[in-house]
């Protein structure tokens, strides 16, 4: 069986091991409080990551490759646009805040909520990075404090223990949060600024110039500055902006929420996967606008986002895609004589059982680590504001 429909069957297990956790007493949030099937659309997301990385674990262990992308355009794209629609969810998210205004957002509430909304499980998942290099005999230093925070912030990823393959324990994921922490700490507050000068020159009822102007310059960046990651990324942050202007036109949303436009919606993602690096940017910004703006309006993909499995698989997401790293790697390296065992062909048939495990995992995790620490961070950020009530659906959602 391929990677590619190994990971379809996967998806499916770790939905139904979800489904299963949602009848055991798993706490979902109404669906009627997010925004369209968003929620049901970041679990498979997550686990579209876990296939790539599982490709590229297994051009490593077979055939002693790089650790750099797989060589299929689709495998590639899981993990490329896997991560640009979380950017996408990110700006749509944070969307009403950028429309508010800098000087109506409370922002010691909202950087307080993501600091307890993000490193908790970040710290959490690098302390088992640490205690995997060490059970696996990998350590030959001894810990360091800068080291750590520059894996924190996602900034970069020096050795940790003197491991320097340490990045393949979580297949270096935390790239993306340095990304989040420049959208929430430049952009965001940038844009929100952009808002208030639109007031006060008259053009505040023109829907979308913020986030389109935003959208134009990071276009502009991109065809300047090529296809470095912040140049492909950034366009994203806006793209989830438009998505939400779109979903308050309720003809538009109508169309794009209606099942026939499920096809569509689907081979615009398709065609991104299967066109890769062949698109001129703006056509790749535009494939994954598309579907990401049928299902930000409501379209659930013929129902498929809006099971049981694949909202607890959007509340685990964030934990998903921080620890599937680690499973892998407990398979690969671990398990490296196992999994040398299995006949090539059908190699890709332990991603199932993975995805599994990792649903079951990040249950827990989500349930001890992340969720706990939501509350607390909304509580502290009321008690600092002076101010009580309950989590907004910004400070609920996450978008590793």
């Amino acid at each position: 069986m391929t990677i590619m429909a190994s990971a379809i069957v996967a998806a499916i297990a770790a939905a139904w091991t979800a489904g299963f956790g949602a009848r055991r007493g798993f706490p979902l949030v109404p669906a009627s409080g997010r925004l369209g099937c968003i929620d049901g659309l970041r679990g498979y997301l997550a686990l579209a990551v876990l296939a790539h990385h599982f490709a590229i674990w297994v051009d490593v262990s077979r055939f002693g490759a790089e650790w750099t992308q797989p060589p299929n355009d689709i495998l590639e794209g899981f993990g490329r646009d896997g991560v640009a629609l979380f950017f996408a969810t990110t700006g749509l998210v944070f969307y009403p805040r950028i429309l508010a205004g800098f000087l109506k957002a409370d922002w010691v509430r909202i950087y307080i909520g993501r600091l307890f909304r993000i490193l908790p499980m970040t710290i959490a998942s690098i302390m088992l990075v640490l205690l995997f290099i060490v059970v696996n005999g990998r350590a030959v230093a001894g810990p360091s404090l800068s080291a750590l925070l520059v894996w924190i912030s996602g900034y970069d990823k020096p050795p940790l223990l003197g491991f320097e393959e340490s990045y393949r324990v979580n297949a270096g994921v935390l790239w993306s949060i340095w990304y989040e922490w420049v959208f929430y700490l430049l952009i965001l507050p940038v844009l929100a600024v952009g808002t208030n000068v639109a007031e006060a020159i008259g053009l505040r009822r023109l829907h979308g110039l913020v986030a389109g102007g935003f959208l134009m310059v990071a276009l502009a960046l991109q065809h300047t500055y090529g296809v470095g990651r912040l140049s492909v990324f950034l366009p994203m942050f806006a793209v989830g902006m438009l998505a939400y202007e779109l979903r308050g036109w309720e003809a538009i949303r109508r169309i794009l929420a209606h099942p026939a436009m499920t096809p569509v919606a689907l081979g615009a993602l398709g065609a991104r996967l299967a066109l890769g690096s062949a698109v001129p940017g703006y056509v790749a910004v535009g494939l994954d606008g598309l579907f990401f703006a049928c299902v930000a309006c409501g379209n659930s993909l013929f129902g498929a986002l809006m099971t049981k499995g694949a909202r607890v698989l959007g509340e685990c997401s964030f934990s998903i895609y921080l620890m599937h790293g680690l499973v892998l790697a407990t398979f690969f390296i671990t398990g490296a004589r196992m999994a040398a065992m299995i006949d090539l062909d059908l190699l890709p048939l332990a991603m199932i059982p993975l995805a599994i495990v990792l649903a079951a995992v990040t249950m827990a995790t989500f349930l001890w680590i992340e969720r706990p620490m939501i509350h607390v961070g909304g509580k502290v950020g009321a008690w600092w504001s002076g101010r009580r009530g309950a989590l907004t659906i910004a400070e609920r959602e996450v978008a590793p």
